[in-house]
């Protein structure tokens, strides 16, 4: 495991943090780019609660742009392997 991934398991789910508060975006650059390390680290070691940390739990995640219906991942606890 990575030290990204590690530092994350300590830490509170990152897309609460990410999100948005209405109209109004909390994001700055140094958090995306928190974001986007932790995400290449978690798949890079193919960490299933690494990877689930990043997203909310309702997320979906579609592998290709134009993926649809059963092609798509839905929920962070859905088997990642």
């Amino acid at each position: 495991m990575g030290p990204q991934a590690v530092r994350m398991m300590g830490e509170r789910d990152q897309a609460s943090k990410l999100r948005c508060r209405g109209r109004r975006s909390v994001l700055t650059h140094d958090a995306v780019q928190r974001w986007i390390d932790a995400y290449v680290d978690a798949w890079h070691t193919y960490d299933p609660a690494a990877i689930g940390a990043l997203f909310a739990e309702d997320a979906t995640y579609a592998y290709h742009p134009y993926d649809e219906g059963e092609q798509v991942v839905r929920g962070r606890e859905t088997d990642r392997s």
